[in-house]
């Protein structure tokens, strides 16, 4: 499965609030644990190794060209497709990972590398150059991914649970999702059980900049309708 937890802020994150939520992620990369960090920002990943067993596989990963860093859970289906017309580009691959191919084609194309990719997937890629981030889902929503802008933070994750890990946050019941789940049986794929925390739904993505008040979210996928002739 993989997991990675991530944090913007404006201080240094401590160590031990980034090794303790990634230690509530065991469970989904029991293979390995990553972790990048550059001032306030850090990005941590449990690693469940399938398609490449190769160290350089692991994670957080640069890009080749040294301007991007990723952590990503799941699977890239056409890699190997998209890695075929990124070397015809001119890209190089030190790894037989989709994780490198991912990053590449994000360096290709920019946020919209999400429109080329096939498989399930929840990724986050910071450039510390520009410093963005750029987070995105894939279109059926087999990936779970969490977040939480508070305190001057900006905080996600693979799962709730690692989020709520850090003590300094608030956690209230949203009452508007504790209806839909008590009428309906479920809560609408962006809400979360806590106030404030939020589920990146299905074929969105989202940028975000250190200081900016709020993320940018937009829709890259919809299912597509039939009319009838």
């Amino acid at each position: 499965m993989c997991g990675f937890v991530a944090a913007f802020t404006d201080l240094p994150i401590p160590d031990v609030a980034l090794h303790g939520a990634l230690s509530q992620l065991r469970a989904r990369g029991p293979d390995g644990e990553g972790v990048w960090r550059e001032n306030g920002v850090a990005l941590g990943h449990r690693r469940l190794a399938i398609l490449d067993l190769d160290p350089r596989a692991a994670q957080p990963m640069h890009s080749a060209c040294g301007r991007y860093v990723i952590a990503f859970n799941g699977e890239i289906y056409n890699y190997r497709e998209l890695r075929s017309i990124l070397q015809k580009a001119g890209y190089n691959f030190v790894s037989q990972s989709d994780t490198e191919v991912l990053l590449a084609a994000y360096a290709h194309w920019d946020t919209r590398c999400v429109e080329h990719l096939r498989g399930m997937f929840a990724f986050a890629i910071y450039s510390p150059h520009t410093e963005r981030l750029f987070i995105a889902r894939d279109r059926a929503g087999e990936k779970p991914l969490y977040y939480v802008q508070a305190n001057n933070r900006f905080l996600f994750a693979s799962e709730l649970k690692a989020l709520i890990s850090d003590r300094t946050l608030p956690k209230q019941l949203d009452a508007s999702a504790a209806d839909y789940y008590l009428a309906y049986g479920y809560v609408p794929d962006h809400m979360c059980m806590l106030k404030g925390y939020r589920r990146l739904s299905p074929g969105h993505a989202l940028t975000y900049r250190l200081g900016e008040p709020e993320a940018k979210i937009w829709q890259y996928w919809n299912l597509p309708t039939h009319v009838a002739q």
